[in-house]
């Protein structure tokens, strides 16, 4: 008999590898000679570079940033110096599971951390820059990530606003650096399977603000935000479509990478099968059963 395993993660309890762990040895207690395959999966969350470094041999680059709250703390992305190819994983800088529970406050947190990593692989020469979105702590539509990267994001007075979940309802105006910035010759993209708009009763707040620590009151004040976020870029930039499936990963920062950056969207699970050459591996070993 022959078994392929592809697990995620179990989200708070087991790493991908300890999942494929726990079901072998079952497996194998009960039937010996069976020839068990694994594939590592992610949808692009937590875990994302870990998959990645499963498959493709690249360099880890640590960076000094910051967490959710904007604490300094210190985090990697990978990097391929052939193909100028960097993945990062918003978790690592920017994930709830940085912060304890009684930390939790989506009103008070940023993408920042991500960003930072983000400005990091540019300057290093990346053309291509992967980012893993899933178990984010933030709802603030990508402005933290933006502020790093040349964006400014200004209240009715022209002052400029820290970029949280709070601060999206008071965005009156958003002002870009001037001339070439390093990233315009940079393609990002989007790696996640969620298939969320940014606003509504479908969109990032009213279906994950509340595992970040938000009461009903403020994921009614979150999804007004971000509703008045994407009208500010509409009007101010010209830019994003809110209602685009997948706008709503990651507390709206697939919207945020899509409006500030042009990213372009693909499915983490498509994405990590063909890096895994899974189509191979099932007709060259004539798989039996799939656990996933």
């Amino acid at each position: 008999m022959k078994v392929l395993l592809i697990p995620d993660k179990f989200k708070g309890s087991l790493r991908a590898e300890e999942v494929i762990l726990a079901l072998s040895k079952g497996i194998l207690r009960l039937a010996p000679k069976t020839a068990i395959f694994t594939v590592l999966a992610s949808d692009g969350g937590d875990g994302f570079l870990d998959t990645v470094n499963h498959y493709k041999a690249l360099d880890k680059v640590e960076v000094v940033t910051i967490d959710p709250l904007g604490r300094r703390i210190r985090s990697y992305y990978l990097y391929d110096k052939t193909n100028k190819t960097a993945y990062i994983e918003l978790a690592k800088a920017s994930g709830i599971a940085l912060l304890s529970p009684s930390e939790l406050n989506v009103m008070e947190t940023s993408t920042k951390g991500t960003g930072i990593q983000i400005k990091d692989a540019v300057l290093k020469g990346a053309k291509q820059i992967l980012i893993g979105l899933g178990g984010s702590a933030t709802n603030d539509g990508g402005m933290g990530i933006a502020s790093v990267l040349g964006y400014r994001f200004l209240d009715s007075n022209g002052n400029e606003l820290r970029t949280i979940g709070k601060n999206l309802v008071n965005v009156s105006h958003i002002e870009r650096e001037e001339g070439n910035l390093p990233w315009q010759a940079v393609s990002f993209i989007a790696v996640n399977d969620v298939s969320n708009p940014l606003y509504g009763v479908e969109g990032a707040a009213y279906i994950y603000a509340k595992q970040k620590g938000a009461n009903s009151s403020q994921i009614k004040a979150l999804d007004h935000g971000l509703q008045h976020l994407s009208s500010v870029v509409k009007n101010t930039l010209g830019t994003g479509d809110a209602l685009l499936p997948g706008t709503g990963a990651a507390g709206g920062t697939a919207y945020g990478l899509k409006a500030f950056f042009n990213a372009e969207f693909i499915s983490g699970i498509d994405f990590l099968f063909k890096m895994a050459e899974i189509s191979s591996l099932l007709e060259e070993k004539k798989i039996d059963y799939i656990i996933t």
